[in-house]
Order: C-alpha cells, then sequence, then structure tokens
C-alpha cells in the first residue's frame, strides 16, 4: 500500500523571506517529547473534527482522497504568523486550546510518527518473519518571493516548529518557479507525485507558497499472496451490474465490527514501534448503494463508537486492488468552514510580513495511493470469536461495492488519510 498527498498553499502578500534559519532547538525538541502524552489527545481530537469537517465538506465524487494531517499542517504554517481575528479563525477551525499548546502538540505529533519510520530497521513479526516497516514521512517547505524578506523570527519559528524549509523562488519567472516547487514536491513524495504547481498559480503578486507533503508507503502485516488475486464481482457507485476487478484474497486474524449500517474491517501495516500503529480502517456500508448515507452519518463520536467495538476475528477476505490519483482546490471548503476573511484584504498576516496585504491565496491538494497485495493487512469486521481451544471457523468478508475508509494512528488516533474507494477501475 503506498499513498502520498500534498498541499500547495498560496499565500498572496507584499513581503518575503530572509536567509534560513537555523534547525529546530534542541530545547524544543525535548520539551515536544516530554509533553505531548499530555497534549496529543486534545490535538487529535481538533484534528480530527477538522478531518471529518472538511470531508464532508468536500467534493465526493469518484475516488476521492485526502489529507487533512497535511492540510492541517500547512494552515499551521500560516497561524505562526496570523494575529488578531486570523488567529482566532485558525484556531477555532483546527480545535487549539491554545496557540501555544498546539504548536507544542503538533511538533510532538510528528515526531512520533516520523520516529516509526526508520526503514533501515525491519519490522519482526512475533512468529519471527521479517517485514519492511511502514514509512510515514510529513514534510514542510516555504517559498518566498526573493525580493521581499520575512518578518523577523518568522523563518525560524516555522522551522523550529514544524520543520519547515525556507527557500526563494523568483515571481518573475513563472515556470522555473513551478519548477523548483515541484522538484522538492517529487523529492518530498519519492516521485509518485511529480507536480502540484504550474506557471498559472504563480503571478507577480505571489509572494509566499507554503507546501506540505505526506508520504506513506505501509506493508501489510501479512501480505495477500499474489498467486490468490483473481478477477471478482464489484459493483460500482451508481451501477446496478458488476464489473470484474482484480481482487486479493486471503485469511487471518483481523481486527472488526458490525451493526445493522456498516461492517468495520480494521487492516494494520507492519511497524517497528509499539507506541505507533498505522493502519487503514475499511467502512462498509450494509446496502451496495449506501456510502452516501454512511458519509452523511460520519462523526468523531461516530468513529469512536464503532472503534470501540473492535475486537478479533478469524476472517476470510475479499479486497480490490485500486489505484487513484486526484487534485482538489480547497479555498472555497476551508471558507465555508470558517477562514472566509484570510483569502480577504480583511486577514490579519502580520507575523509573516510587516507589510500589509498578505492574504490566504489558492488552496490546491492532489493525492495518490495505491492498495495491492503487499500494502497492507486487514483485521476483523465481526466480533464472531472461534470456540475456545479449537481453531476458529472462517467468516467470509466480501468487498464488493463501495466503501469508506481511513488510514490512521491506532495509539494516538489521528487521521492521516480519509477518502472514498467508488469503483476500482478508475486508476491513473
Amino acid at each position: 500500500m503506498k499513498t502520498r498527498a500534498l498541499l500547495l498553499l498560496s499565500l498572496t502578500l507584499l513581503t518575503a523571506c530572509k536567509s534560513p534559519a537555523p534547525p529546530a532547538s534542541p530545547t524544543l525538541v525535548a520539551r515536544s517529547i516530554a509533553t505531548d502524552a499530555k497534549l496529543i489527545p486534545p490535538l487529535v481530537t481538533g484534528l480530527n473534527r477538522f478531518a471529518l469537517d472538511l470531508y464532508r465538506e468536500a467534493p465526493k465524487e469518484g475516488n476521492a482522497l485526502y489529507s487533512p494531517l497535511s492540510i492541517a499542517t500547512a494552515l499551521s504554517l500560516a497561524e505562526l504568523g496570523a494575529s488578531g481575528e486570523s488567529a482566532k479563525a485558525l484556531h477555532s477551525l483546527l480545535g487549539m486550546p491554545t496557540a501555544n499548546e498546539h504548536r507544542l502538540a503538533l511538533r510532538g505529533l510528528l515526531l512520533r510518527l516520523k520516529g516509526a519510520t526508520d526503514t533501515k530497521v525491519p519490522a519482526e513479526k512475533e512468529n519471527g518473519d521479517i517485514m519492511p516497516p511502514h514509512a510515514l514521512n510529513v514534510s514542510s517547505s516555504l517559498w518566498v518571493a526573493n525580493e521581499y524578506p520575512l518578518a523577523n523570527g518568522f523563518a525560524a519559528s516555522a522551522l523550529a516548529h514544524y520543520d519547515a524549509a525556507a527557500k526563494t523562488i523568483d515571481v518573475s519567472h513563472p515556470e522555473q518557479s513551478a519548477a523548483q516547487v515541484n522538484a522538492w514536491v517529487s523529492q518530498a513524495t519519492n516521485s509518485k507525485i511529480q507536480a502540484i504547481a504550474t506557471a498559472q498559480d504563480i503571478t507577480p503578486l505571489t509572494r509566499l507558497l507554503l507546501v506540505n507533503t505526506v508520504h506513506f508507503r505501509g506493508s501489510w502485516w501479512t501480505p495477500f499472496e499474489t498467486y490468490n488475486t483473481k478477477d471478482g464481482e464489484f459493483y460500482p457507485e451508481g451501477a446496478s451490474e458488476p464489473v470484474m476487478v482484480p481482487t486479493m484474497h486471503g485469511d487471518s486474524s483481523f481486527k472488526g465490527m458490525q451493526d445493522d449500517k456498516v461492517s468495520i474491517l480494521e487492516i494494520a501495516y507492519a511497524s517497528t514501534r509499539d507506541d505507533v500503529r498505522i493502519a487503514m480502517s475499511l467502512i462498509i456500508p450494509k446496502e451496495r448503494d449506501g456510502l452516501r448515507d454512511v458519509e452523511s452519518m460520519i462523526t468523531p463520536e461516530q468513529l469512536d463508537r464503532w472503534f470501540e467495538k473492535l475486537t478479533s476475528a478469524y476472517v476470510e477476505v475479499s479486497l480490490p486492488k485500486w489505484r487513484a490519483e486526484s487534485s482538489s482546490h480547497l479555498s472555497e471548503v476551508l471558507s465555508r468552514l470558517g477562514i472566509a476573511a484570510l483569502f480577504t484584504d480583511e486577514a490579519d498576516l502580520s507575523g509573516v510580513s510587516t507589510r500589509k496585504g498578505l492574504r490566504l491565496g489558492q488552496i490546491l491538494h492532489k493525492t495518490y495511493i495505491e492498495v495491492d497485495e503487499t500494502g497492507t493487512e486487514a483485521s476483523a469486521t465481526t466480533q464472531m470469536m472461534g470456540p475456545c481451544g479449537e481453531p476458529p471457523v472462517p467468516t467470509e468478508f466480501q468487498i464488493d461495492h463501495p466503501f469508506l475508509y481511513l488510514i490512521r494512528d491506532t495509539k494516538s488516533g489521528v487521521i492521516l488519510f480519509i477518502g472514498r474507494m467508488a469503483d476500482p477501475r478508475n486508476s491513473p
């Protein structure tokens, strides 16, 4: 399973950047690690509510995928320079208890997630098999028009809190500037997203670009065997007849639950750490055409109720392979969520620059996902357990119609990606 996402946050202003600041101070890093156990839970509550609010308002046609963590991290960079009503609007959108607690907790969460991705150390399973760990990398960068220096301390603060690199671009040469941004994006996403900015996105009025990428690659704890992959039926969204698509088959012990509305199957990734456990949670409507009904009922509280009921069971799983790539413009979506003023001259981002006129511009979000036999491992969707002392009886779990899915850290609970799979055939 491979997933990448990024957000390009373009700020239109009349300012820009100083020389790159020194790295984050050891004191700040140590403080983040020491206090994140207390601050991360309320942060995750706010981020997950933002994630589901965003998904509720965002376009949902076909195979859509969003990374709320990517979007929230980019907006958090803007928050570092926000003041007055602009700062309050961002605090409310991201569920910040206080600005300092949000910054410290997000820094701690990103450090924790990044610390779980040392691909040089293989993950060892309980039965002695060796599996490669997942890799999760969150990268941020600031791109500033070279003739406009940033306000004192902004670049250093961005680097210290979010490891954001400060770079300069010549906005009078938009094609060259877009190429610079895209080269960084390609490297940050292991070439899976090679371009997000175009020459049309950068104009002489562009002064600051905030770019964030989330690149995830994960191996299933128990991979599906390729020789078991066969064509199977799938009912695409809106279709009355099935189509044949490559479908993976496997059986193992998974976590899951079911009620009268949904079945949930949780697929875990191999990991080197106990404090970070990444998993894909598949939320499958009981009705073949029930995806939109399920999407309308998703809230943080509903997810908590479902996930609290997850139990282990021995399950036979049939899951389609799919790959999807999408691009979204999210300025209007975020405006509806309460930060409309930041896209106007009423914006106060004076902490980014002392010059007036800085406001948020277009927000572009691009995602890529690929799910195959090596890429993840599932957990059960039923509460049935095998009889004690005897081998459990497999429960068949066939996923043959559209579903919602999350990729999340099951330890902290934070949602990294949220998406819908409507048709496995719609691949780039």
